[in-house]
């Protein structure tokens, strides 16, 4: 909640609090999914120019479970093999694979698989995996970077439409109606918005606070908001334009 004292915030900050830490984790999603998208093409291409194939024993295989609380928990599969290279190098290397290859493959099996000779470790189970597993991340890369490009506009609009009201828009005093708990958890804790009434009967609705931000807050109280052409904002979020 801003303080009279405070410096009334930007459109930066206010875009950070109406979700823009959602946006920019989104953001680096897509970057991380392209870079990773590019780097699998690039190997393809490497395997396309120099992969060679080979036999692989499976020697062992396990699996890794990670518990990540509230009895959630992931479990990551691995064959360990062993390959013999036509450059007369011997490789023993744990490979990640799916849940299915890991049912499917026994210990003693023994898999064809491709290498590259410069790098013998990078392997391919199936001929062509690194490029459809590009195609694949590359979609992926792309559906996550719509929903980042409406998010970024509608939340950039939100923190856009703030300030404007704030610089532009009438200063009223409005009946608070309730405070309203919402269905956004933060560390497991509940998130609240002052809920008001404007005079044409419609409701405005504060950002999201904390419980006690908002305790001191009853029905028929009387506060101050800044009337935007479709929405209105409290002042105890935006500011006034008499702070210095």
């Amino acid at each position: 909640m801003t303080s009279s004292r405070e410096k009334p915030p930007g459109v930066f900050r206010l875009f950070l609090r109406m979700g823009g830490w959602i946006v920019l984790g989104l953001g680096l999603l897509v970057f991380v999914l392209s870079f990773a998208s590019q780097g699998e093409l690039n190997k393809a291409e490497l395997f396309d120019a120099e992969g060679k194939a080979t036999i692989a024993t499976v020697t062992d295989k396990f699996t890794k479970t990670r518990y990540r609380g509230e009895g959630r928990s992931t479990t990551d599969y691995y064959l360990t093999l062993e390959y013999a290279t036509r450059e007369g190098g011997q490789i023993e290397l744990k490979k990640s694979v799916s849940s299915r290859q890991y049912r499917e493959t026994r210990a003693g099996d023994e898999l064809n698989i491709w290498y590259l000779p410069s790098n013998p470790k990078t392997i391919e189970l199936e001929r062509g995996s690194s490029r459809s597993g590009s195609e694949t991340i590359k979609w992926l890369a792309l559906v996550f970077g719509v929903g980042w490009l409406v998010l970024l506009r509608r939340v950039g609009g939100w923190a856009v439409a703030a300030v404007r009201a704030r610089r532009y828009g009438e200063l009223q005093e409005v009946e608070v109606v309730e405070v309203r708990e919402t269905n956004v958890r933060v560390n497991k804790q509940p998130r609240y918005r002052l809920i008001w009434r404007m005079p044409t009967g419609e409701e405005g609705q504060s950002l999201l606070h904390k419980r006690r931000d908002l305790e001191g807050y009853r029905s028929g109280d009387r506060i101050k908001v800044y009337t935007g052409l479709k929405y209105s904002w409290w002042v105890g979020d935006v500011g006034t334009v008499e702070d210095p």
